[in-house]
């Protein structure tokens, strides 16, 4: 190993650790050549699913910063992010059995309100997680970021958050784009999923207010922006879509799939 010049290796690290992961933690166990040699490149790209796994990767960078006794956190050039169903550690409506409901209607409506009361406790706290942790996810690993993959589900609502990616190169959504993009107005009631994060935005400036001339733009590099759409959401993508063009003002190549013709309609506008 001794003989490899380092470039080599890093060449080798970068081409191997495009896994998500799942390489760059094996090579930081083999020994303490592969731990230091690795650094710069085992990041190379990341596959996170869940808050608590966000939060565990944010604790690795700051101790993988304490270790080589730098201010910057290795580059990560790939992020994929899913909150799916069975995956993720998002607190889900907890839909009882019919059988378990109670047979009168004023039981049964105190029943599903106490449940409603429930999971909204439960999801503005994580919501509030969300935002912290995902924010500063993002603050760190926003400066050198290249490509973006974020999953959505109906049933897990995101919290909108704090977000500047500027080298970032080509963007992925499937399901919804709330995490970045909230609009002024109610939006659409969504049986069962609206939740306390359409309306709240847990510290971060609200959508009615207007963006200083001289802010900078969040995504002034982005050239291609792929959506994926699944289910109605708050806010209809032709609704958000027009957005886009001001958040990112570069993007070269669109591409949107499963969409219908209001869609298609508000894109022709926007060109």
């Amino acid at each position: 190993m001794d003989r490899i010049p380092y470039d080599v290796w890093d060449v080798i690290f970068r081409f191997a650790c495009t896994d998500g992961g799942a390489t760059g933690c094996a090579l930081a166990s083999t020994s303490k050549f592969f731990r230091g040699a690795s650094t710069a490149t085992r990041l190379y790209s990341v596959d996170l699913h869940s808050l608590v796994q966000v939060r565990n990767f944010l604790i690795c960078l700051a101790r993988i910063r304490r270790a080589v006794g730098d201010e910057e956190p290795p580059p990560v050039r790939h992020l994929f992010i899913s909150f799916l169903p069975g995956t993720c550690d998002a607190p889900l409506r907890n839909w009882r059995n019919w059988t378990d409901y109670p047979r009168t209607e004023r039981a049964l409506i105190q029943q599903l309100a106490n449940d409603r009361r429930q999971w909204d406790t439960k999801k503005a706290a994580w919501n509030a997680e969300f935002v912290l942790n995902v924010s500063q996810l993002f603050r760190v690993l926003g400066p050198t970021l290249r490509t973006l993959t974020i999953i959505q589900a109906p049933e897990v609502q995101l919290p909108l958050v704090y977000f500047s990616f500027p080298l970032l190169e080509e963007l992925t959504l499937l399901g919804d784009d709330r995490l970045f993009v909230r609009l002024g107005n109610l939006g659409v009631h969504l049986a069962g999923q609206n939740d306390h994060s359409d309306f709240h935005f847990y510290g971060l400036p609200s959508p009615d207010e207007e963006r200083p001339d001289d802010a900078p733009v969040p995504f002034p590099s982005l050239r291609r922006l792929h959506v994926i759409a699944t289910a109605r959401k708050l806010h209809p993508w032709e609704q958000t879509l027009p957005r886009w063009a001001a958040l990112a003002p570069a993007v070269t190549h669109l591409r949107v799939s499963q969409v219908h013709a209001p869609v298609v309609h508000a894109i022709c506008t926007i060109l």
